[in-house]
């Protein structure tokens, strides 16, 4: 089993230091100002140049102004029959982030496809192969434990979480599976 700890925040509660530092590669989910409903694209990468090459309203689409929420993972445990491993921030290497976020990416995806509520911008369903080369020929369970806001809601509206969420996915002869019923309150949440 592997457990991802993940927080996400809007925009202006990120700071600049903490993308620097700390977030370099993670996920994102931008709200535009059309945007109530749904979100207007979710994506993963290098923070910084992501939401700077999506500065360029005019050939995105994109309707100033833009809000939105940053997914950081600060912890990654792994158990096993045999070890039980956690890392935190500092200690997550660049190639760890990347395929944790490109599987955020795609679970973010999958949930809001789920919903009816996928982004209005977003051609693709993100990177499945990510979690089929984890996954594949290994029955596994991943658990995303989602602390801070809820990025299914826009940012105008949106609270912080009462408590943390968890989304529990089982892949099983390469099918993905949501398990328990937890994930279901970020999509019935009332504040």
């Amino acid at each position: 089993m592997e457990v991802l700890k993940v927080d996400c925040k809007p925009f202006d509660e990120i700071s600049l230091y903490e993308i620097i530092n700390y977030s370099k590669t993670g996920v994102y989910i931008i709200w535009d100002s059309r945007s109530k409903k749904r979100p207007t694209y979710i994506g993963e990468g290098d923070l910084m140049s992501r939401l700077c090459s999506h500065r360029n309203i005019k050939n995105e689409g994109f309707a100033k102004p833009i809000d939105g929420y940053v997914i950081n993972i600060y912890q990654i445990s792994k158990k096993t029959s045999t070890t039980n491993v956690t890392k935190y921030n500092d200690e997550i290497t660049e190639k760890e982030l990347k395929q944790n976020s490109e599987l955020i990416e795609f679970i973010m995806l999958y949930l809001a496809n789920q919903n009816y509520l996928a982004p209005i911008k977003n051609i693709s369903s993100g990177k499945s192969k990510t979690l089929e080369k984890k996954f594949i020929n290994n029955n596994r369970t991943l658990s995303i434990c989602l602390n801070g806001y809820n990025p299914f809601i826009s940012v105008n509206n949106s609270k912080k979480l009462k408590k943390e969420i968890i989304i529990k996915i089982q892949v099983k002869k390469g099918e993905l599976f949501l398990v328990g019923n937890d994930y279901k309150k970020l999509f019935k949440i009332k504040y």
